[in-house]
């Protein structure tokens, strides 16, 4: 299968930081009179994690990102994708060794993002999001080896992991006033990593 996805595949030199990433999903209810916007949203965010890759800081208490968002709509067939940036602090006020590199922590968390509206050019929005999140922790360091039919990925992973949940109170402005949601979703960190991604030829 490898020496197969080497000869029918194009390698690309890949490099990627300590990532933040999340896919939150909730609804969004505007003030009175503020009839715009959907009644919910799918978030996709990645940020990078700086403070991810230093083996000495794996028992830190804070955790800052700054990363970019997709804004979808749910349930709703106007066009109102939302693209933006954040920049957001999290407290891990809660630790739990669970044995080796690995951990059990929880803490809250504060982000502002700023965005725009993608297909109409509408004005930009700012809002404050606060919530937390609950997650498992590790710490990674080694071969990253992963392929398949569809190409692959040849390289070395170097920082923290972790996986969880997240429950947050989102407040922003729009065209027409204020306008509030509720997320929930999965969140978790990437590590570092470089070497050669296998992208198949089209055949």
């Amino acid at each position: 299968m490898l020496w197969f996805l080497l000869a029918s595949c194009v390698p690309i030199p890949v490099i990627a930081p300590p990532m933040r990433l999340g896919a939150v999903i909730g609804p969004t209810t505007p003030v009175p009179g503020n009839v715009s916007g959907p009644p919910a949203e799918l978030n996709l965010e990645a940020g990078i994690a700086p403070l991810g890759v230093f083996p000495d800081l794996r028992e830190r208490k804070w955790d800052p990102v700054v990363g970019g968002v997709l804004s979808l709509p749910v349930l709703n067939d106007a066009p109102l994708w939302r693209l933006g940036g954040y920049g957001q602090v999290r407290y891990r006020a809660w630790q739990y060794p669970v044995r080796g590199q690995r951990f059990l922590n929880a803490g809250p968390d504060a982000a502002i993002v700023i965005s725009a509206p993608l297909e109409t050019g509408g004005p930009l929005s700012v809002g404050l999001k606060l919530g937390g999140s609950f997650e498992y922790t590790g710490w990674g360091a080694g071969p990253s080896i992963g392929v398949g039919t569809d190409g692959g990925f040849l390289g070395f992973a170097w920082g923290e992991w972790s996986i969880g949940l997240q429950s947050s109170v989102l407040v922003r402005t729009t065209g027409n006033g204020l306008a509030t949601g509720w997320m929930l979703g999965l969140v978790g960190n990437s590590p570092a990593s470089a070497g050669i991604a296998l992208v198949p030829l089209p055949l």
